[in-house]
């Protein structure tokens, strides 16, 4: 099972993709977006496509830290009760015996988390670039969030960042040395969340019984044998329907 942390990686390199595939004419993900850092990117797509080919997106996560800001959310305190379970496996415990109903509340804990990436775009054509300039000024106003399903079930939805700068690393200066091609580099910053699953025991069945009695001088011999009290009225409620 992938870490939550490289699902949201994923997540990130899906949404570039999707923002900029048509602006660099990328024609898939695996060969366009690689996740790695830039010293080692340019090899890395050219062994990965056997040929050199200026016209990609690599990014990297750059650090990760808690969020002390929204340590105090309910998310991160108590966690989110997302539903019943009988499964063991599912609720993080572990059974011996698969005849052992267990059933319990499934809840997820979360660690706020900011997770920071660079962005680097490479090309030939500096017009392109200036497109992908002109996307990142008006991303902040046009949904800049992530959306992923914890669980494969429950969407979430964390909120993107931009670095007021965009700069330049390509090489331009150096064009006579190592040849001309166009880099610009974004920052991301993401408020994500970080997801385990812990095991919550339930009630799953309440009786409640009256009776009568005059007067009790033993509570505790009452209580182990009020067969001979009247019982006005007795109920069950399952909890798990």
């Amino acid at each position: 099972m992938a870490s939550f942390i490289k699902i949201i990686d994923e997540g990130l390199r899906a949404k570039l993709y999707e923002k900029f595939g048509t602006i660099q004419s990328f024609t898939n993900i695996k060969d366009h977006v690689l996740f790695y850092p830039k010293e080692i990117a340019l090899r890395k797509m050219a062994e990965r496509r056997e040929r050199t080919e200026i016209e990609f997106i690599n990014f990297w996560r750059v650090y990760t830290k808690r969020d002390v800001s929204r340590q105090r959310t309910s998310p991160a305190r108590s966690g989110l009760n997302l539903a019943l379970t009988d499964d063991p496996a599912e609720s993080g415990e572990s059974s011996s015996d698969p005849s052992n109903e267990n059933t319990g509340i499934l809840t997820t804990k979360a660690v706020p988390v900011t997770l920071g990436y660079y962005v680097w775009h490479w090309s030939r054509k500096k017009e392109i670039l200036n497109e992908v300039i002109e996307t990142y000024l008006f991303w902040p106003f046009n949904d800049p969030n992530l959306t992923l399903q914890y669980n494969d079930t429950y969407p979430v939805e964390f909120d993107l960042h931009f670095d007021e700068e965009i700069v330049d690393e390509g090489t331009v200066p150096e064009q006579f040395q190592i040849g001309e091609y166009f880099v610009r580099r974004a920052a991301i910053e993401i408020d994500g969340w970080v997801f385990t699953n812990v095991s919550v025991d339930t009630i799953k069945t309440i009786i409640i019984t009256v009776w009568d009695r005059d007067k009790i001088e033993d509570v505790e011999e009452f209580m182990a044998d009020p067969e001979d009290e009247l019982q006005l009225f007795t109920d069950t409620y399952d909890l798990t329907e």
